[in-house]
């Protein structure tokens, strides 16, 4: 299979983010009295995550989401391009006519565990021959991302804390912006992962 961009949609957003706007403003020592910047706090700390999960393809909080192949792969083994996967949902393809048909689980076992996540064949179980050919015809639907927002691992928490630093006390000297991101970036990179 060729190469090709990560394509992926989310289907239900996370209903909670890394940090609450509360603890934020802790670590920013800004004083919970003052209310004026929480919009400004929350868009920095989403802006923080959005980055963490584009640079590392790790979801940080549980969100559902369907992630789009163009075609089955020629072996036996569908790599996943996010992680971690949290729940397992579906796979699904756009058959001939168009129609997102389900493609039988019975016919694959799921590795959940392994980075990157897999979609096994089974033994004696080939990928459907029925698969129109559609952009993003073939749907892996799935939850990734913590489920409690406290199991993140500190490094990717720290990363965020700092971004999020920058962003706020707004520095403007290109060179602290650099060494807030090297900083981040040196907290992410053992989780960075490219397929």
């Amino acid at each position: 299979m060729a190469t090709k961009l990560l394509t992926y949609a989310i289907i239900t957003p996370a209903s909670e983010e890394c940090f609450t706007v509360d603890q934020m403003k802790n670590y920013l020592k800004i004083p919970s009295t003052v209310v004026g910047d929480d919009a400004l706090v929350l868009a920095a700390i989403i802006g923080a995550r959005q980055l963490l999960e584009k640079r590392t393809s790790n979801i940080m909080v549980n969100t559902a989401l369907a992630e789009y192949f163009d075609e089955f792969p020629s072996g036996h083994t569908l790599e996943l391009g996010l992680a971690p996967v949290g729940t397992w949902g579906k796979l699904e393809y756009l058959n001939e006519s168009g129609t997102f048909t389900e493609f039988d689980a019975a016919n694959y076992t799921t590795d959940l565990v392994s980075r990157p996540c897999r979609i096994m064949l089974k033994s004696g179980k080939s990928w459907p021959t029925d698969v129109g050919q559609f952009p993003n015809a073939i749907k892996a639907n799935y939850s990734a991302g913590s489920a409690d927002a406290d199991l993140i691992p500190g490094p990717l928490r720290a990363a965020m804390s700092v971004m999020i630093s920058a962003f706020y006390y707004k520095a403007t000297e290109s060179s602290a912006i650099a060494l807030a991101f090297d900083f981040a970036e040196s907290l992410m990179k053992p989780y960075i992962w490219k397929k």
